[in-house]
């Protein structure tokens, strides 16, 4: 029905009543990104679509090494470039693009990744509910339950292995649920933060989004919401 605009972007949060519940965002954030999420938006649009690629191109080396190191078996976790094919996809979608004009305003959607992904593998996901007439939201989370999240200030928080290998494998059942759990509150704080900042889009704009030229200004219908997520992210959005 639509065509899609997509626009990466940092939401300024307020984590302020996730660190009073004991989650894990206390700790895990640093300074210059701790009051931001990591997300990507596509949206309905009327501009005409491009070829973009599938992974941005400045993080698609580290993600495809990393992929590897988290999924593959041993003889195999060093070889990255396996994964190359996924740096020669691309997605039909324009950056940056202007809301569409077809209709007054539309209901919005937040995406929660699964264990050692990113919001970017579920692009053709939201590529398909943006063209039908949703403002996806996608979180990179920073529990390092993701296998790279790229930062504010350009660093990557990479995936924690440790769960698995200092806790799980070792028979530590209880202490392994308590450590997901504990992600699970985080990644819960984070969806909640950032939908609370995409709800006020709708009022005021910020930095990130002016500077591109975009803005969702009366554009949200902020009453009708959905939470979705695959795996790790159904937990979250389930929580």
């Amino acid at each position: 029905k639509y065509n899609v605009g997509i626009i990466n972007l940092h939401l300024p949060v307020d984590f302020t009543e996730g660190i009073r519940r004991g989650s894990l965002l206390g700790t895990q954030h640093e300074e210059g990104n701790d009051h931001f999420v990591t997300a990507r938006i596509l949206y309905p649009t009327d501009e005409e679509p491009e070829d973009l690629p599938y992974l941005e191109p400045e993080s698609a080396p580290l993600l495809c090494a990393e992929l590897m190191k988290c999924g593959a078996p041993g003889p195999l976790k060093s070889l990255g470039w396996m994964l190359h094919t996924w740096r020669l996809t691309h997605i039909r979608a324009k950056r940056n693009a202007q809301p569409s004009t077809q209709q007054e305003s539309f209901p919005l959607a937040v995406y929660s990744h699964g264990l050692t992904g990113i919001a970017a593998i579920y692009s053709y996901q939201s590529l398909n509910l943006a063209a039908s007439g949703t403002v996806v939201l996608m979180v990179d989370h920073t529990d390092q339950s993701a296998v790279a999240t790229r930062r504010r200030d350009s660093t990557h928080l990479l995936y924690d292995h440790k769960p698995v290998t200092d806790v799980y494998m070792k028979g530590k059942e209880v202490q392994y649920v308590r450590r997901r759990r504990a992600q699970t509150q985080h990644r819960v704080e984070e969806c909640l933060s950032a939908l609370s900042c995409l709800k006020s889009l709708n009022r005021r704009n910020i930095p990130d989004l002016a500077s591109a030229g975009v803005s969702f200004i009366g554009k949200l219908e902020t009453t009708d919401v959905t939470l979705m997520g695959h795996s790790f992210g159904g937990c979250t959005v389930l929580s």
